[in-house]
């Protein structure tokens, strides 16, 4: 019996039933490869230690812009994948489907993943572009990505997303700035403007 100490020895899928049980002989079935009749053969402290050994696996994270799957059913059995080279064309459906996997974490985690990540259509050394978002995504796929590789893309997208809020945030603040200097001048929006009533930055 192998029981990980990483979570590079952890998949994306073994992740994501261990974040949503409590049960520990499911804990163990699950990072160990142990079939449920195996481990009720163990002594019952011993599933609970393995158990408390895989709650306090230390959390690692790495993040890579290329990946590639071994996809055995396919004639070119390789097939590389990359991170969403350009923030700037994220989709408004993307932005839909990542907000809705985001509010149920865990159980969607592979489907975030699978809108993060994408068959690369054209690559040049550092550079590449991937495939439009169809929604149709293999989600399934991202179960068998290491889960330090998740965590350190998921530490990634919400740095990347506060930037782009904070970013958002800090120009709304330069314009109102703006438009309440012309204000003050007599010039552009009256004092009256919903603008200035309403205003708000979340």
């Amino acid at each position: 019996m192998k029981i990980p100490t990483r979570w590079a020895d952890l998949t994306l899928g073994q992740l994501q039933v261990l974040m949503t049980t409590d049960d520990p002989i499911k804990k163990v079935c699950v990072a160990t490869g142990l079939t449920l009749a195996q481990v009720r053969e163990l002594p019952q402290r011993e599933v609970e230690s393995i158990a408390a050994r895989i709650d306090a696996i230390p959390e690692y994270g790495r993040h890579l812009k290329k990946i590639t799957f071994e996809r055995p059913k396919l004639f070119n059995k390789r097939v590389k994948y990359g991170f969403i080279p350009n923030w700037d064309e994220f989709t408004t459906g993307e932005w839909i489907d990542t907000q809705a996997y985001v509010e149920d974490f865990w159980p969607n985690a592979h489907k975030l993943m699978s809108v993060l990540y994408r068959p690369i259509t054209w690559e040049l050394k550092d550079k590449y572009e991937i495939a439009k978002y169809t929604a149709k995504e293999d989600a399934m796929l991202m179960k068998s990505l290491p889960a330090d590789l998740f965590s350190g893309t998921m530490l990634f997208f919400w740095n990347t997303r506060r930037e782009r809020l904070t970013s958002l945030q800090s120009s709304l603040l330069d314009k109102l700035e703006e438009l309440t200097s012309s204000t003050k001048n007599g010039d552009g929006i009256p004092p009256s403007s919903p603008l200035q009533e309403k205003t708000s930055l979340r």
